[in-house]
């Protein structure tokens, strides 16, 4: 039985080293302070709207047939 020659083949060539990239690391940004928001208005209790009382005229009287 012959046996089948194999073409020689090279060994494979290392892989190239990946080199390390440093990362700067970036400066931290200072925030500006937070903007102080005004009280929220409460959404479930608004306030009571009063309306201005309306002067109602005189009932108009009919005079009698």
């Amino acid at each position: 039985m012959l046996g089948v020659l194999l073409p020689e083949v090279p060994p494979p060539e290392p892989a190239a080293p990946v080199p390390e990239v440093s990362v700067d690391e970036p400066e931290p940004v200072e925030l500006p302070e937070p903007v102080e928001l005004p009280e929220p208005m409460s959404v479930l209790e608004p306030e009571p709207v009063v309306p201005e009382p309306v002067e109602l005229p005189d009932p108009l009287v009919l005079p009698e047939p």
